[in-house]
């Protein structure tokens, strides 16, 4: 029996021996084995699904940010256990995990659990994989074997951090520090690791990002190739031999460059200048070199956007004197074919804009603040980043629209068939940028300030025409009301006038009628009044005498 077969044989005697609950979730309710918890959906993990599994402790890390939390691995695959208790098990150890199913930050995991230790047992072996594989992010949790050269190595407490290349991948391994190792003569080895792949990831997006390699025994970690050291003792390549052809070139393998410095981002990358001209040198060394100088470096030949230039170099300073680079004097014409890149040029634009941004520096230093002027050259835009130093603010003080004389470096941006498409330059300071001409007085910003005044003084004229057209328009609306009211009013006036003289008309007839009807009532009246005059007189004379002669008969 091989020793990879005992040990499949250890952990499947020691999870069997697991098969007794000892949570309060019954066995045929709860998920059973690490294929179950990473086949649910997030939806489904979501609903907090009983689980139950035993399985081999693969990574424990001691480092307060896992805070207790560890993978586990069975015989079908391996999974988080997102645990947030103090205890923590050790790798190696086979423990019984119940909890409930969670949907994780980028695959599914088990979140509230208890663990009971059931005893020990080898590490489950490593399958091997591609870097591609293992980059897809769909060996999460899982032990796995993968191949790589050493890029950057750095020694920490407890880790060795190596940062590995392979199939144009980049991943992060994380070692035992007890391999002794110095870090220095690990890069450029071919290595194999094993070791659980943990993916870094988005949370919000539940997206990966990237993966690293947790590594727990110091047998995981496998030298095939050892590092050239020679390398360091060989002929140097010229600048502009890195992407030629090589007859004996090998993929992965470090070269020798050596140069005049010629500007430097520190912990990001340094550009170096030959006979042969410029090249940019990736690098995370903080350390400072002066324009000037002459050193060595030793990296990874690479192309980057159909750019040469070398990665992950350790840098080297020599006895040389320094050595003065001037800056070319450069025609967009020679830009637009891919020529002088990386290399220092001087050229003019006019100036279209000026805005900020910060830089990003290594760990535990302040951001540097760094101004970005849009240049104009014939029909392209470029943009120049300034580094901070002497003159700084003056930068402010250069009107838009100014022709300026721009000296850095030049980064171009080539496309497939290599013709610069874009470029950007990487000026050193304030005093690498002269006002060859002022822009006349009526600049872009007078003649938009121009405008604008323009613009008001039209829109408050529109407006108080505006206003004015308004105000005519109920005036004259109040006028003809008060012309409709005033021929209302004649009309109720010659109305009134005609209905006065029609009722004078009848009052005089009436008037008239009545006195007539009074003078013909005086005159029957008159006449009334005589004739009873005479009756009374006559009758009452004829009656007294009568009565007189009826009294003497």
């Amino acid at each position: 029996m091989t020793l990879r077969s005992l040990q499949s044989a250890v952990l499947a005697a020691l999870i069997f021996s697991a098969v007794a609950p000892i949570g309060a979730v019954a066995a045929d309710e709860a998920l059973t084995n690490a294929a179950d918890v990473l086949s649910l959906s997030a939806e489904q993990a979501r609903r907090r699904i009983p689980v139950q599994v035993s399985g081999v402790v693969t990574v424990a890390e001691t480092d307060p940010k896992w805070k207790g939390k560890f993978f586990i691995q069975d015989a079908t695959g391996g999974v988080f256990i997102n645990n947030t208790n103090s205890q923590q098990p050790t790798v190696g150890d086979v423990v019984q995990v119940w909890g409930e199913s969670h949907a994780g930050s980028y695959a599914p995991d088990i979140t509230q659990p208890a663990w009971k230790k059931l005893g020990t047992a080898p590490l489950p072996p490593a399958k091997p994989v591609s870097a591609e594989r293992l980059m897809s992010g769909a060996e999460d949790g899982q032990r796995v074997e993968v191949s790589g050269v050493v890029r950057s190595a750095q020694k920490g407490k407890t880790k060795l951090m190596l940062e590995l290349a392979s199939g144009g991948y980049r991943f992060r391994a994380f070692v035992p520090s007890s391999l002794n190792l110095d870090p220095d003569t690990l890069i450029g080895a071919t290595v194999r690791v094993r070791g659980t792949d943990a993916a870094s990831f988005n949370a919000p997006l539940r997206h990966i990002l990237t993966v690293a390699m947790y590594v727990p025994l110091e047998s995981d970690f496998i030298v095939d190739q050892a590092a050239d050291t020679a390398i360091r003792r060989g002929p140097f390549t010229p600048l502009d031999g890195i992407a030629q052809y090589r007859k004996h070139g090998e993929s992965g393998s470090c070269i020798r460059v050596k140069g005049v410095v010629t500007f430097q981002r520190p912990g990001e990358d340094i550009f170096l200048h030959d006979a042969t001209g410029g090249l940019q040198v990736k690098t995370t060394e903080t350390n400072r070199f002066a324009p000037g100088e002459v050193i060595e470096a030793v990296g990874f030949p690479d192309v980057e956007r159909f750019l040469p230039c070398l990665q992950d170099a350790t840098l080297i300073r020599t006895a040389d004197s320094r050595e003065t680079v001037s800056p070319e004097q450069t025609h967009l014409d020679e830009l637009l074919t891919g020529l002088h890149h990386a290399d220092p040029i001087t050229l003019r634009g006019k100036l279209l804009d000026r805005s900020y941004r910060k830089a990003g520096l290594p760990a535990n230093k302040p951001a540097e603040l760094r101004s970005i002027l849009v240049l104009q050259n014939s029909n392209l835009v470029f943009s120049a980043e300034v580094a901070p130093g002497d003159g700084f603010a003056r930068l402010e003080d250069i009107p838009i629209g100014s022709t300026l004389e721009v000296s850095g470096i030049c980064l171009l941006q080539l496309g497939e068939e290599g013709q610069a498409e874009a470029f950007q330059m990487l000026v050193p300071g304030a005093n690498h940028i002269t006002i060859v001409q002022k822009p006349d007085w009526w600049t872009p910003k007078r003649l938009l300030t121009g405008l604008a005044v323009v613009l008001t003084i039209l829109l408050v004229a529109m407006i108080w025409s505006v206003m004015i057209l308004r105000k005519n328009s109920a005036l004259r609306a109040s006028i003809a009301e008060k012309v409709i009211a005033q021929q209302e009013l004649q009309k109720a006036h010659d109305l009134l006038e005609w209905r006065v003289e029609e009722r004078t008309k009848q009052l005089k007839f009436e008037m008239t009628a009545r006195k007539e009807a009074e003078v013909q009532f005086k005159a029957t009246l008159k006449e009334r009044t005589r004739l009873a005059q005479e009756l009374h007189d006559t009758l009452e004379q004829s009656l007294t005498g009568i009565g007189l002669q009826l009294d003497t008969a």
